[in-house]
């Protein structure tokens, strides 16, 4: 397997002053492990994004840090900023070849179901990733889940159908439905307010009504002054 590299530099700056990091195309970073202290790093910006497009969460990456460090991490965690969504800050997770980690693996929909087509049913997606365990090595960027099975409306694909590798251990309850089918809501023509037997009157009703009671009552006013 290719070995990835992410080249770092120590960080001194916390907190507030990470700004400055931003402004000059920088991004914060912090790594750790087990028996790893906490180390301030920061990376350069677009290299970072580049890698975490290509790689994911999923695949051990060495830490190159100036200095002499190298470490194998994982993408451990990457926060956003809510309104641009450009990264701000990411935690490496230091891992060793001989333990076991638990992480999780994006599910991704492949093929097409037949249910869809013939019944004009749509596709839940209940479950986006599935937790494992496995060694660093062993992991894999992302599950394919094949919906080209669905052809009923009560089938679905449950965790149990998912062919992880051996090496892999699923922590995730198998019973749990990862993509299922229904039918579309039908719009329902909106009828107007019935009015129950011996009801209260609509508004039109009682206007008829008190003209009509009108007239009655003009014409035997009438009748009087004749």
């Amino acid at each position: 397997m290719e070995k990835i590299v992410l080249k770092a530099r120590p960080r001194d700056l916390i907190g507030k002053q990470v700004k400055d990091l931003r402004k000059q195309g920088l991004l914060p970073a912090v790594y750790y492990g087990k028996k790893e202290q906490n180390k301030n790093i920061v990376l350069n910006y677009q290299e970072f994004r580049k890698l975490y497009a290509k790689v994911g969460e999923n695949t051990v990456v060495e830490l190159e840090v100036e200095g002499g460090e190298k470490k194998p991490v994982l993408i451990y965690e990457v926060t956003y900023n809510p309104v641009t969504d450009e990264f701000r800050h990411v935690d490496f997770l230091v891992v060793r070849q001989d333990e076991k980690i638990t992480t999780h693996i994006p599910l991704e929909l492949k093929g097409e179901a037949p249910v869809v087509k013939a019944k004009g049913a749509i596709l839940i997606m209940n479950m986006n990733e599935v937790e494992v365990r496995c060694f660093p090595q062993d992991l894999i960027t992302k599950m394919e889940v094949d919906v080209s099975g669905l052809v009923d409306l009560n089938d679905a694909v449950h965790v149990k159908d998912l062919v992880f590798p051996e090496t892999m251990e699923v922590l995730s309850e198998l019973k749990e439905v990862v993509v299922s089918v229904v039918l579309p809501k039908e719009e329902k023509e909106v009828e107007g307010p019935v009015m129950p037997e011996g009801g209260v009157p609509t508004a039109a009703e009682s206007a008829t009504e008190e003209g009509a009671k009108t007239e009655t009552g003009d014409s035997k006013t009438e009748e009087k002054k004749a």
